[in-house]
């Protein structure tokens, strides 16, 4: 079991929106409007700028929603939740979720 806050980076909000079906629009927004949002500050740009960079020279390109989500997790000591720990390398980040 996962102990600690739970919450969403403000880029996953738009990708969660982005994607959902005119069906799912209230359950979908009821769910988000519980979840506390963090937050695209400075230091979480400089953060995933630099995974970005630090990536980009060992030949690995991460999308930049990617980079935003691993960063907000870092700065704000959260564990992510996912289903693809492939796409987050940041030796820095944890995690819990399933291997693809």
């Amino acid at each position: 079991m996962l102990e600690g806050n739970v919450g969403i980076a403000t880029i996953t909000r738009t990708e969660i929106i982005e994607g959902m079906r005119d069906h799912e629009r209230e359950r979908t927004l009821r769910l988000l409007d519980s979840l506390p949002a963090f937050p695209l500050d400075s230091a979480t740009a400089d953060l995933a700028g630099e995974f970005i960079r630090r990536y980009r020279q060992q030949g690995l390109i991460l999308d930049r929603p990617v980079a935003i989500i691993g960063a907000t997790a870092v700065q704000g000591r959260c564990i992510l939740v996912t289903y693809n720990r492939a796409h987050f390398p940041m030796p820095e980040l944890a995690l819990y979720g399933s291997m693809p």
